[in-house]
């Protein structure tokens, strides 16, 4: 029966999701939008369903509590499901736009935690919003709908909907939309009901054999199911299908999956079944919403921000290589310049911070001056009340071999970016022929 995680289990858990090997599944559960009538989060699909029965016409809209059913009624009803995606993809996307002027923080607080946890290399979303993408766009540098959402779809090629690779790791994050997605470009339609999951999910063990990066991917790593996708027949069917075996079968002596969600979401058979049959599943019981703050708060302590900054400049080459963008920065502004440092580097851009590379013994005026101006092709300077706290901070020295190099030259070799400053007339410090550079620019992040 599902229960909280013991302190070793939690150990255990987050020992995995720091070495990269748990695959967070989004359920509609964690999908949620503030409502202004009850001044608390509310699940988005509860919201948009009496909607959506209004604009299907059926009566007492009222009485809908999810979308599944609303399509249900309306397709049972006699009349086809292609409306039922129009309407839907048109209340998705105008919750999109008022994402737009609204604090991401306020509408999908979990997800935001979620993508704060940068181990986590990949996302399945199994629902058709852009919810998770929009809180990736917010916390990982790089992040592009265009690169890094892939979508599934049973009567599309599926050459084009594969992983690009099986070495997830790192910053760089991609969310896989395995049921459909609300944009018409990405796809013609998605699951809202229990036949388009049927199909979908039989639709990703048809085209196994042109999705090997991702069944690669699903069949070696750990799933944490936050919130069952739908029914919670879908669970079973799902793992059935991405593990490739009779799950009864498996090894006993390691959880292989972990289910979050109320106990009353799960039916007495899928309890019992993962229980007694499998044993290899870990059911979690509680809301989805609070495991995902618990899982946040657990792991920022044990490998939060300077674990995972520390891995990121791990991963750096241990040597300047020679047209790397130099990222100069006062230490108090090292979130920020590594916020710049993973947004470069997720686009292939070779990237150097000094804090890396430089130890103890070496001559480290000559050595930081040579790569000033003899191994980088940019220099970015994060101009902030740090960094213009003093003209004697060694950061400034950095400014000025970099100014000397930029000299009169027509290119642009020398970046300012204004930080936390309220115009550039408040720079002081930095070099006279930057600060003439500097007239003009507004205030970045």
């Amino acid at each position: 029966m599902p229960s909280l995680l013991s302190e070793k289990e939690w150990r255990d858990l987050l020992v995995d999701v720091d070495a990269g090997t748990v695959i967070p599944v989004i359920g509609p559960a964690l999908i949620t939008l503030h409502d202004p009538n009850k001044g608390e989060h509310e699940s988005l699909y509860s919201m948009l369903a009496p909607k959506l029965a209004a604009e299907l016409e059926l009566p007492q809209p009222e009485r809908f509590t999810t979308t599944a059913q609303v399509a249900a009624t309306h397709v049972l009803s006699g009349r086809g499901c292609s409306r039922v995606y129009r309407e839907l993809r048109a209340l998705l996307r105008t919750v999109d736009s008022n994402i737009g002027v609204s604090s991401l923080e306020a509408i999908a607080p979990t997800l935001q935690l979620l993508a704060r946890i940068r181990s986590f290399s990949l996302f399945i979303g199994t629902t058709p919003d852009h919810h998770m993408a929009h809180a990736l766009g917010a916390h990982r540098p790089g992040f592009d709908l265009s690169r890094h959402l892939i979508v599934f779809h049973p009567n599309e090629s599926p050459e084009e909907r594969d992983l690009p690779t099986t070495r997830l790791r790192g910053p760089e994050a991609y969310l896989y939309q395995l049921l459909g997605d609300q944009d018409a470009h990405h796809c013609r339609d998605f699951a809202v009901w229990e036949e388009d999951l049927m199909e979908f999910i039989c639709g990703l063990l048809e085209h196994s054999d042109q999705l090997k990066n991702l069944f690669t991917v699903l069949r070696e790593r750990s799933l944490l199911f936050l919130g069952a996708p739908a029914d919670d027949w879908t669970v079973r069917f799902l793992l059935r299908v991405v593990r490739g075996e009779r799950l009864s079968n498996r090894r006993r002596d390691q959880i292989s999956e972990y289910i979050a969600d109320d106990s009353a979401t799960l039916s007495q058979s899928t309890m019992l079944y993962f229980d007694q049959a499998v044993q290899t599943t870990r059911l979690i019981g509680g809301n989805p919403a609070e495991f995902t703050y618990e899982l946040f708060s657990r792991w920022q302590q044990s490998y939060g921000v300077e674990t995972d900054d520390r891995r990121f400049l791990d991963s750096l080459p241990a040597e300047m290589p020679s047209g790397a963008v130099f990222i100069s920065y006062a230490n108090e502004d090292l979130p920020t310049a590594l916020d710049i440092a993973r947004a470069l580097h997720s686009e292939g851009v070779p990237i150097w911070i000094d804090r890396r590379h430089l130890q103890a013994g070496q001559r480290y005026d000559e050595k930081l001056e040579a790569a000033v101006k003899l191994r980088s092709s940019l220099f970015i300077a994060l101009v902030s009340p740090a960094s213009e706290s003093s003209p004697t901070r060694y950061v400034q020295n950095e400014r000025r071999w970099a100014a000397m190099r930029q000299g009169d030259l027509s290119d642009e070799f020398y970046l300012p970016v204004l930080h936390g400053l309220p115009s550039p007339e408040a720079v002081r410090v930095e070099p006279e022929n930057v600060r003439k550079k500097l007239s003009g620019k507004k205030e970045f992040m």
